[in-house]
């Protein structure tokens, strides 16, 4: 509830549209501290009242795309082991923006992001990229990409630059992105033929947004089309979420034909300062 209050009114500071609050706020080119910001804001709160209740129910809307950064590491670990092309379904897409991960594979701010070691393996073959969100956001529309914009904390403009310059990247290649819920979307997906590829059902960051009963049906859905896996069409649940309260995120990935289960990274909730488990076919752990 306090990012659905905070991002409306940061939305509206990054347009221009309250500019004595613009200047606390960095991601606007402000430089005055905090203090003082809060009669400032309460007023906008107040001036806004009808639009900011409106704003209040639209929900939390991020695609944190530092995220990516742990992601490739089971996006390889599963090309490794396999040594096929990878079909990626993402639960909670958002915007797409994590589907797109290979297109950031030499951004600077990516590598930033991961172990030296990782850097010298090939990026991987995606043949297929596929999403289902409750509210996808469209990067066509410049409303849709001021909303992931003002999800950032107004004080972390390294996140708010790493999201543009993957927004930059991802306009080279289209995704698709269903408005669905997840537990609906999931089945038809992983009934479709998959062989000689490699899919894996990701999610960063979701479970928390899923009800207990749909939770039981993704794992549900996933255990039964691990059960149809085989060598030429294996099946991999790839997940970056929270774990233990209070601990660092952890990266966790189940592969099927055989359902092992494997600690494959850890990172910050941003994905930054990516510690990598021993993981084969990704070369020494640096």
């Amino acid at each position: 509830m306090a990012l659905r209050l905070l991002a409306p009114i940061h939305r509206w500071v990054l347009r221009g549209e309250l500019p004595d609050l613009a200047q606390h706020y960095r991601s606007a080119g402000g430089t005055l501290p905090p203090r003082g910001a809060w009669s400032k804001f309460a007023a906008a709160c107040a001036d806004r009242r009808v639009e900011l209740e409106q704003e209040l129910g639209l929900g939390c809307q991020t695609n944190e795309v530092g995220r990516s950064a742990p992601l490739a590491i089971g996006f390889l670990h599963v090309a490794g082991k396999t040594g096929l092309p990878l079909r990626l379904l993402e639960l909670g897409a958002s915007a797409g923006l994590n589907l797109r991960c290979d297109k950031y594979w030499e951004a600077r701010w990516f590598l930033a992001l991961l172990e030296a070691g990782v850097r010298r393996v090939p990026v991987p073959a995606i043949v297929e990229r596929r999403g289902c969100d409750v509210n996808p956001l469209d990067l066509a529309d410049e409303n849709a990409v001021q909303r992931l914009r003002s999800f950032v904390w107004p004080d972390r403009i390294d996140r708010l630059a790493i999201l543009d310059s993957a927004l930059d990247l991802a306009a080279s290649i289209r995704v698709e992105i269903d408005r669905a819920d997840a537990a609906a979307w999931l089945p038809p997906q992983l009934e479709l033929s998959a062989e000689g590829v490699a899919t894996i059902v990701f999610h960063t960051v979701l479970w928390q947004y899923v009800s207990a009963g749909s939770r039981q049906q993704i794992e549900t859905t996933l255990q039964e089309a691990g059960e149809r896996a085989s060598d030429a069409a294996p099946v991999a649940y790839l997940r970056f979420e929270p774990v233990v309260p209070g601990a660092r995120f952890q990266l966790r990935l189940t592969s099927w034909p055989g359902g092992r289960e494997e600690l494959l990274a850890t990172a910050d909730p941003h994905g930054r300062s990516v510690l990598r488990m021993d993981a084969p076919g990704l070369g020494a752990q640096e």
